[in-house]
């Protein structure tokens, strides 16, 4: 973003350094500066603001479950500063506090995106009991959720055995802030009437808000031009959602599942793993992908 001489760069917001996508790709090793928007130096130490903030526990002995949830109430590490101008991307990897740093920003990011695309404030639909959203960057956990009041991310494992954070993932972090997303602006249903088929949605759902995200950073979009020369259906970093390794991820986009693929929808959600939920998903993803890729050959052709 190019700055005039004169301009206040506190009114641009805050600067971060982000992995456009996991670390674990050799072509996105390099962190990328991004601005949210909140302005230099109202961001608290935590990172926090007054819509979210970042603990980071010495030891969580377990991950957030009914009734078990925010705030933590145990030891946490000291709580990253920004540097002396109001911005946090002083930090690199290994650093104190770059988990965390990366973590909000990453949040925080594509929290501002979707507000500007819908024009507003997004209201957290956990506002009756939690002003702020929670985020823990290091579960030990394999997995990672979004839940009344928080975030949680642990690990992704390969089939080699190598566990890599998902606080340095941005699809995984945009994923879990989508389903926050889509319980503020669709509803949260009765607990004892969610369905396998509303369990599907949400999780394409939350898959199409980090892949519509992740398009805002310039480099992915480049690099996604050059490699798949136009062609959005080659495998590539835009359909990969989630990448574990350079031939591993959690989903693809691109996918040719119908729904005589995937579980019953009318089956109980108790019924299915969470591997079938998030499959279940994917047809919806697949069809709305080969709707974003009609939209840009129209586009390409004119």
């Amino acid at each position: 973003m190019p700055v005039a001489p004169d301009q206040d760069h506190r009114a641009l917001g805050t600067r971060f350094k982000l992995y456009p996508q996991a670390p674990v790709l050799a072509s996105y090793t390099e962190l990328e500066t991004v601005w949210v928007s909140e302005r230099a130096g109202a961001i608290r130490p935590g990172p926090a603001d007054d819509r979210m903030y970042v603990v980071d526990p010495v030891n969580k002995p377990q991950i957030y479950e009914f009734p078990y949830l925010p705030p933590f109430r145990g030891a946490v590490r000291v709580p990253i500063a920004a540097g002396p101008d109001g911005h946090f991307d002083h930090l690199e990897p290994g650093d104190p506090g770059f988990t965390a740093a990366h973590m909000y920003g990453t949040i925080r990011r594509v929290l501002d995106i979707w507000e500007d695309y819908f024009g507003r404030s997004i209201p957290w639909h956990f506002s009756a009991h939690f002003d702020r959203l929670e985020l823990i960057p290091i579960a030990d956990w394999e997995n990672a959720q979004s839940g009344y009041g928080f975030i949680e991310v642990g690990f992704g494992e390969t089939e080699a055995g190598q566990r890599h954070p998902y606080a340095l993932n941005f699809d995984v972090l945009a994923h879990e802030l989508g389903h926050s997303i889509i319980f503020s602006e669709v509803g949260v249903p009765d607990p004892g009437t969610i369905t396998a088929e509303y369990r599907g949605f949400q999780e394409s759902a939350s898959d199409l808000v980090a892949l519509v995200a992740v398009l805002h950073f310039d480099t992915v979009v480049d690099r996604l031009l050059r490699q798949s020369k136009g062609n959005l259906y080659t495998l590539n970093e835009l359909n990969r959602i989630g990448e574990l390794s350079e031939t591993e991820q959690v989903r693809t986009a691109s996918n040719m599942f119908r729904m005589s693929d995937v579980a019953d929808v009318t089956t109980p959600p108790d019924a299915l793993s969470q591997h079938e939920l998030h499959r279940l998903g994917e047809p919806l993803t697949g069809a709305i992908f080969d709707i974003f890729v009609e939209v840009y050959q129209d586009i390409l052709l004119d």
